[in-house]
């Protein structure tokens, strides 16, 4: 059911069990973030800092803060997800994010990283969508 996340680092997290999960402040998780079916995670208006892959098999409701993407680890985004912003900060400069999915973001920031689908092809990012005319949304191929 309904939960509160206390604003502490993380190994993994792994939100299951339905409900909403809402944090409690910001969120620092060492490896992968899980979103399962059946749940929301409401990010409230806290930076969450991941330093492995974003999984969203629920839904997630932004709100007004940032998620971050850091580390050295070749990461994943996966399941269609919509962050208010989204910085993407790998360490290294060979790091690589794979898009599984559209994410879309009103304010990204990438750094020292290369954004990577599974098909062939580079990644599409564009602005939009309509209703948003100052947000980006990356897909895995541009049509």
């Amino acid at each position: 059911g309904a939960q509160n996340i206390p604003p502490l680092t993380y190994d993994n997290v792994k939100f299951s069990g339905g409900g909403t999960k809402t944090a409690g402040g910001p969120l620092v998780v060492n490896r992968n973030l899980t979103i399962n079916p059946g749940v929301t995670f409401s990010g409230g208006a806290y930076g969450h800092s991941l330093y492995g892959s974003w999984v969203n098999g629920g839904s997630f409701i932004a709100g007004t803060g940032t998620n971050e993407l850091l580390g050295s680890a070749n990461v994943n985004i996966a399941g269609p997800t919509t962050f208010n912003m989204l910085k993407i900060s790998k360490s290294i400069p060979t790091a690589v994010v794979t898009l599984g999915d559209p994410v879309e973001t009103a304010s990204l920031v990438m750094s020292r990283t290369r954004a990577n689908r599974p098909i062939s092809g580079p990644p599409c990012l564009r602005r939009g969508p309509r209703n948003c005319p100052n947000c980006f949304t990356f897909r895995r191929r541009c049509t």
